[in-house]
């Protein structure tokens, strides 16, 4: 087993899988010179293996972003704490208290400031070591020949005054993000807010937020309790996004009860801080091969990736709301570990792909659909 494990570490190298952040913008880049075709990301032996899929157990030794690994030295060593019982040890011997103290070293070695390009390529790379399979779909486009070029880039988090959008936005604000329109999801019980930067080259970036308030009692405990975790000043940092998660293991049952209310919730509670997903704009595609997104469906389809939804509605809106979307299962699932020691298979990234429409001014609609993103949300509901 360990073999394996070091095997995957050489496989999956997150710079192995970078393209340049140019490569990787909006609809700006639609009309760029040849000199932005993608590079071959992978070798061939690497895409092999990750076309036909990572072991679950091996994503999770890849899965520790660079901060938590500061924090608990591996994922390994990552605590197991159960709240409900202030005595009870976790694996380094520590109280709950003491290894909540130890959390707040993720803030103790502040990264030099990111621009927008570095900020991307590092979301690149902390989100493919959650999924490395989806490296593969992207040179599957990249050897049929076309230019890849992200639309944006999706986060989740709390509105919570530590954690809420308003917290988020001044480092994307920083990096030359500007607010732009807000979205509102009833049975989700968020909110959320996209992000445009002045570089039309640039991903969007859409952030959402669960508002407790409109959740039970329960939930909302659990939340804060999470909360309490994370470091004053935390998301002042640039990589703060793409830290993964800053609190110890909560309990099994405390997921489940999450997961039964709001899998959405459970996923941040799992996952913590990364990109829930990057999106293909497939408006850049070739026209030939790719027009429409159900050709996009049906390439993906071809080799062997599950789309979200049934097959009569893998795609979310209609080019009368100016915007189409589909998106993969987030699978292969992670295996997470809770306070008790409990194993469970949980939901990690998914691959998105979107197509937009000109409006009555001719130009592409750059906003996002409510209906759409609803449906989207559903790409990282723990399915059987």
């Amino acid at each position: 087993m360990l073999g394996q494990i070091n095997n995957a570490f050489r496989m999956v190298n997150p710079q192995q899988f970078a393209a340049p952040a140019r490569n990787r913008g909006s609809i700006g880049l639609l009309n760029t010179s040849a000199r932005l075709l993608n590079s071959t990301v992978l070798t061939g032996q690497n895409l092999s293996r990750l076309g036909q899929g990572a072991q679950p157990s091996m994503i999770r030794q890849i899965g520790v972003p660079q901060t938590l690994t500061r924090a608990f030295g591996s994922d390994a060593n990552r605590p197991n704490v159960d709240f409900s019982t202030s005595e009870k040890k976790t694996l380094s011997g520590k109280t709950p208290q003491q290894e909540t103290e130890s959390v707040t070293n993720i803030a103790a070695d502040m990264p030099p400031k990111l621009n927008y390009e570095q900020f991307i390529d590092k979301a690149w790379s902390a989100y493919l070591t959650l999924n490395p399979t989806i490296a593969g779909i992207r040179q599957l486009f990249v050897d049929a020949g076309e230019t890849v070029i992200n639309d944006h880039i999706a986060f989740r988090t709390f509105n919570l005054p530590n954690l809420n959008i308003d917290a988020l936005s001044p480092v994307l604000i920083r990096m030359g993000y500007e607010p732009m329109d807000t979205y509102r999801f009833d049975d989700l019980h968020a909110n959320a807010q996209h992000f445009k930067h002045s570089d039309p080259n640039a991903p969007k970036i859409f952030v959402s937020q669960l508002e407790l308030t409109e959740c039970s009692t329960g939930l909302q405990e659990i939340v804060k309790g999470m909360a309490k975790s994370v470091p004053e000043g935390a998301t002042k940092r640039d990589d703060f996004l793409i830290s993964g998660r800053p609190w110890p293991a909560i309990s099994l049952e405390d997921y489940q009860k999450l997961e039964a209310e709001s899998p959405y919730t459970a996923w941040v509670a799992t996952v913590g801080f990364m990109p829930n997903h990057f999106t293909i704009l497939a408006n850049a595609l070739s026209e030939d091969k790719f027009s429409s997104l159900a050709d996009v469906n049906a390439f993906v389809h071809k080799h062997g990736y599950a789309l979200n939804g049934s097959p009569d509605k893998e795609i979310n809106g209609s080019p009368d709301v100016f915007l189409e979307q589909s998106s993969t299962e987030a699978k292969p699932y992670i295996e997470t570990e809770f306070a008790g020691g409990e194993k469970l298979m949980v939901p990690g990234v998914f691959y998105e792909f979107a197509k937009r429409y000109p409006t009555e001014d001719g130009e592409l609609f750059d906003k996002f659909v409510d209906k759409n993103a609803r449906e989207i949300f559903k790409s990282t509901d723990r399915k059987p």
